[in-house]
């Protein structure tokens, strides 16, 4: 057997292929009104889902591979290894990009939809010219296209200090920790304004505004604007929804009042494509409260409900 074969441990690669069918069980049975193995999932019992077990089994991965190159062949070799692994990235990412492009100019005619999931509009030689500057990134097409460029030539002390500051912005979020995002986003306030949907807001926080409420009996029953897969009815606290049907048309005017919505709808997220930029009126205002960091409340005045309908 080689040193290669001798030196790798197949422990984490067992955990990490556990942790990526625990990510398949939790997208599968996400989508069923009965969850069989979900239930048993770290997502349900734990603070953590399977995604995040993943990444920090990589992480474990990189620093074992790199720590032995660095200790046996130096700091030269490491960096030359890891150059070689960013292009291989980049090289990765360029063919998914041209395969996605390629299959968006074939199926255009007969999906529009999929053409505008991958920016197609904006031109063919628009989309390839930004892919090989890596930043063509449509949804779905994530690669790691900073670390492939930058990080291999980074020094080890500023990395240090990027490695920190994430540390601490993560720690600051939890136990909010889906809504983080790093400071050069603007932390979990500032992220929604770049990134919606998963990213920020899978309605995570409805217990969270039960709470508030339990606390706060004067806002009820709340007017409550809820993306999310679950019944806002099973948290069990007063509220009004203001999704009037499932096409989030509204009710003619925003009487003065407590609101709860969740971040999607403030900034416009559209889910589906029937929906509406109903709420992002609200964003002329500051909540005067949040749960965990995916619902906004407003406490509406009159002077508030004004500015809201003459934004109608």
């Amino acid at each position: 057997m080689s040193m290669r074969h001798m030196s790798r441990d197949f422990r984490l690669d067992f955990l990490r292929g556990i942790a990526l069918l625990v990510v398949l069980i939790d997208h599968i049975e996400a989508q069923t009104p009965i969850a069989l193995i979900r239930a048993w999932t770290p997502r349900t019992i734990c603070f953590f889902d399977g995604a995040d077990a993943f990444v920090f089994l990589s992480g474990l991965v990189f620093g074992r591979v790199f720590r032995t190159k660095l200790v046996q062949d130096g700091f030269l070799a490491c960096q030359t290894k890891a150059i070689r692994r960013a292009l291989r990235i980049y090289a990765t990412y360029l063919l998914t990009a041209w395969i996605a492009i390629g299959l968006g100019i074939y199926f255009r005619d007969f999906s529009p939809n999929l053409a505008s999931l991958l920016t197609l509009e904006t031109g063919i030689t628009n989309c390839v010219y930004r892919s090989v500057s890596m930043s063509y990134q449509p949804y779905g097409l994530e690669i790691l296209a900073l670390y492939a460029t930058v990080f291999p030539f980074l020094p080890k002390a500023f990395c240090g200090a990027c490695v920190a500051a994430s540390l601490l912005g993560s720690l600051s979020t939890f136990p909010h920790s889906m809504s983080y995002f790093n400071l050069a986003a603007g932390g979990p306030l500032g992220g929604p304004k770049h990134l919606l949907d998963a990213n920020a807001d899978w309605g995570q926080d409805l217990l969270e505004l039960k709470r508030f409420v339990d606390c706060h009996p004067e806002v009820v029953p709340i007017q409550l604007a809820y993306f999310g897969c679950a019944d806002p009815n099973i948290a069990g606290f007063p509220h009004e929804s203001i999704l009037q049907n499932e096409k989030n048309e509204l009710a003619p005017a925003f009487k003065p009042g407590w609101y709860a919505i969740s971040v999607n709808h403030v900034f416009g997220y559209r889910h589906y494509d029937y929906d509406k930029p109903t709420f992002t009126r609200f964003q002329s205002l500051t909540p005067d409260a949040m749960a965990g960091y995916s619902i906004y409340i407003y406490h509406v005045t009159e002077d508030a409900s004004a500015i809201l309908n003459s934004a109608h």
